[in-house]
């Protein structure tokens, strides 16, 4: 059917609708929607509709990385059907832009072929830098190693503290020191994202300097599969050139918890840091196989690529927009 398509945005009332739309390519559980997407009873999507037969043609939804009152946002779960309407996913991506007046608008797990999009908007875009650390194993169950490497980290004076709650965490940090960074992570997000996760459990760790104060965050998980454990960074808030005061510590977690690997997905850190504090970058040539996907394990390796309205100082992680939710609830098959 032929006709105009108006792009608003979406009322808590339609979310049963915009499930239903999304369900042919991403089934997920109306608790998703609800603890990603529901700000105090307001439904964070936008939606392409008919005008007459009030049809969904399209849909994309926001997270936010902070309260204020131009927040950045991250855009996940974009869709749009084939239709003769002319509607597409840039004018999603334009009505945010220009209604919801958003700092910056970024994600990450985009499908390379969509990556022209955001070019034809005058984004920045690109693959994800993927490094690891190896503990030192004779045999390795999760990661396919073809050929060890293994690097020295550099000495540091930081020290990672666990922080068990968001309570003690708001005594110790002072989360406005980063209110420049782009995206700027608020109390509320780190609260909502890792303390308060519906779906698991993170190990929020402060960085600290000699004097016991600390300027940034790293946020961890722990998986176990095939008997092993391994560690994934999700997260860094602070200053980059802590990352590689600590590459002791992180080396002293990957011994005390027995972990195969610890790896790290990131932009905006330099790579030389990442390479002080003891990591190897895998390429996309690289003769070993670190996974990231685990719900289900699938042990390939998997290349992650982003965009961005603002280049200018960009930090992003694999804890960003949805990348670290279960993958178990995608019906589609991964391109990887």
């Amino acid at each position: 059917m032929k006709e105009n398509v108006a792009v608003r945005k979406a009322n808590y009332d339609d979310l049963e609708n915009i499930r239903s739309f999304l369900s042919s390519e991403w089934n997920l559980k109306r608790e998703y929607y609800e603890y990603f997407h529901v700000i105090d009873g307001d439904l964070m999507f936008v939606l392409g509709e008919g005008e007459t037969s009030r049809k969904i043609y399209g849909v994309c939804g926001i997270m936010i990385t902070n309260r204020e009152k131009t927040p950045d946002m991250q855009l996940v779960l974009l869709k749009v059907d084939k239709n003769e309407n002319g509607f597409n996913s840039i004018s999603l991506i334009r009505y945010i832009t220009d209604n919801l007046k958003p700092r910056s608008v970024s994600s990450c797990g985009v499908r390379p072929k969509a990556l022209v999009i955001y070019e034809m908007l005058g984004y920045k875009t690109g693959r994800m830098d993927h490094f690891y650390k190896l503990a030192e194993k004779d045999r390795y169950s999760v990661a396919v190693i073809n050929e060890k490497r293994i690097a020295a980290s550099q000495p540091g004076d930081k020290k990672l503290r666990l922080v068990k709650s968001f309570e003690e965490l708001e005594k110790l940090y002072d989360f406005r020191l980063n209110e420049k960074s782009n995206p700027y992570k608020d109390a509320w997000c780190i609260k909502h994202r890792y303390y308060d996760s519906v779906y698991h459990k993170y190990d929020i760790y402060l960085v600290e300097g000699n004097d016991k104060s600390g300027r940034s965050i790293i946020v961890m998980r722990e998986i176990c599969v095939e008997g092993t454990k391994i560690c994934k960074i999700v997260d860094f808030i602070g200053e980059d050139n802590d990352l590689a005061g600590i590459g002791g510590e992180l080396d002293r977690l990957i011994r005390e918890n027995g972990y195969e690997y610890m790896d790290i997905y990131s932009v905006g850190i330099d790579k030389d840091i990442l390479k002080k504090a003891g990591f190897v970058e895998r390429t996309t040539d690289d003769k070993n196989i670190i996974p990231h996907l685990f719900a289900p394990f699938i042990q390939v390796n998997r290349e992650i690529y982003y965009f961005t309205s603002n280049p200018r100082g960009f930090h992003i992680y694999r804890g960003d927009c949805d990348q670290d939710r279960p993958v178990r609830e995608y019906k589609i098959k991964y391109d990887y």
